[in-house]
């Protein structure tokens, strides 16, 4: 004899026979004839009788005997014990139908566990388990789509994939759809990370009052790195004071940190240590080392791409020049003539120049010549750090000199004034002098004239 069994929610067809009239306790047996079946159904609440188990009946007997279900009385082993040969291996206990003997088999006829499905199984309510165990990848399935997938091999587990390439890979079907997505009544959530031991641990959450989102290290001697391709990015040292923006201590980056209560600075790291840049006060930055606005610094600590800089109001810059400070000091002497030796001049830059620098207006401009200026003041002529398309250097002048010189220049035309007006006024007293003397010849001529005159008569 050879029993199969499948789980069917059957119905009534025509040639069923009651061979077990156990209905009054909720639980009936009937041979489907024309089917060459079993079916045993239950009494629901409702009063109708569900199918809870179907038997094909393959190469045995028709009749309810033999099957070991004499009509009117509960099947033998009802307490779990095995039958006699030919004796079903189902019980009725009260509504319930049972099945204590071995291993069952669906789809196959040798079942390896308790329960052995060849096949797809279907349930329409909820599965209570304590642990899902298979040898091939685990599927959980809906509407026909794989929605959890767990790899046999790796352990690896995929939502909206069966190809998850680490221990949890989770794939949305674009960026409108949500991967992760955590709520709270109050609305702070949040996703912590930590290893094993409890160490190293990490959150990220968000704070719906303060309309944040946060990332933090939690520990005291853990660092934050928020790191992008080659290990750049931001990192956030132990003490959650400096900041790196760049490799930080993984290579040369500039670094953000605060000193003290007074002021921050900003470095350039490299592995070998930072250079501080400069110092962010509250009312003011201090930049250590050369600037450049729109450009590289070559010569000077400041330097400027373009064709102004301003004020708001007028004024020249200040430098310091106290008396204190300053040794082998002497008047400036020749400062006409100095000056004289200086050519001003009227130009325009070249076209290549220009190119070079496009935000040069294409005008008149007033200078001097760098190498003419050298020559005058062989101190205030440099390289800019800048070449032509030869190779050759471009020179820078300071012009400077020109303002002290024109100020000299300007005094020695007054001492030269002075000189002269003193002549002037000198000349004027002489001048004077000597009219009176002529004033007094004439008078005296006059006098002579008037008694020879008289002496005559």
């Amino acid at each position: 004899m050879r029993w199969t069994f499948r789980n069917s929610w059957g119905r009534f067809w025509p040639g069923e026979h009651v061979l077990n009239s156990a209905a009054r306790r909720g639980a009936r047996v009937i041979f489907l004839e024309r089917r060459h079946e079993m079916r045993m159904e239950r009494k629901a609440r409702n009063g109708l009788f569900l199918t809870a188990a179907l038997v094909s009946l393959v190469g045995c007997p028709m009749t309810a005997s033999d099957m070991g279900m004499p009509d009117g009385g509960d099947a033998p082993g009802g307490s779990g014990a095995p039958g006699a040969p030919g004796a079903s291996p189902f019980s009725l206990i009260g509504n319930d139908a049972v099945y204590t003997q071995g291993n069952l088999g669906l789809g196959t006829e040798t079942p390896a566990e308790r329960l052995d499905v060849a096949g797809n199984a279907k349930v329409v309510g909820t599965v209570f388990a304590d642990a899902f165990s298979s040898n091939s990848p685990l599927q959980l399935q809906t509407a026909g789509t794989t929605r959890i997938y767990v790899d046999d091999v790796t352990g690896n587990v995929g939502i909206g994939t069966s190809t998850p390439g680490s221990l949890l890979t989770i794939q949305g079907a674009d960026m409108t759809q949500q991967l992760l997505r955590t709520t709270s009544p109050t609305g702070l959530t949040s996703i912590r990370f930590e290893n094993s031991g409890g160490a190293g641990t990490g959150e990220a959450w968000y704070d719906p009052t303060a309309n944040a989102f946060t990332i933090k290290a939690i520990p005291a001697n853990s660092t934050l790195n928020l790191l992008g391709n080659n290990n750049r990015g931001i990192v956030v040292n132990a003490s959650g004071r400096a900041h790196w923006i760049g490799p930080g201590p993984l290579g040369g980056g500039v670094s953000i940190g605060t000193v003290n209560d007074d002021y921050s600075t900003i470095s350039y790291s490299t592995t070998g240590g930072s250079n501080v840049r400069a110092r962010v006060y509250q009312s003011h930055w201090r930049f250590i080392g050369d600037v450049g606005i729109d450009r590289e610094p070559t010569a000077n600590k400041l330097e400027i791409n373009g064709n102004h800089a301003s004020k708001s109001i007028a004024g020249d810059w200040s430098a310091n020049s106290d008396a204190r400070i300053k040794k082998d000091v002497n008047t400036i002497t020749s400062a006409l003539e100095t000056i004289r030796r200086v050519r001003l001049v009227s130009f325009r830059y070249t076209d290549e120049y220009r190119a070079a620098h496009p935000e040069i207006e294409d005008r008149a401009h007033i200078n001097v010549i760098a190498q003419e200026f050298r020559e005058v003041f062989p101190d205030h002529v440099q390289s800019s750090g800048e070449r032509l398309a030869d190779g050759s250097e471009i020179l820078q002048v300071d012009p400077y000199p020109l303002t002290i010189y024109s100020a000299a220049a300007v005094q020695e035309l007054h001492g030269l004034l002075e000189r002269q007006a003193d002549r002037l006024r000198q000349l004027e007293s002489e001048n004077n002098e000597y009219r009176e003397r002529l004033a007094l010849i004439e008078k005296r001529l006059g006098d002579m004239t008037g008694l020879a005159t008289r002496e005559f008569e």
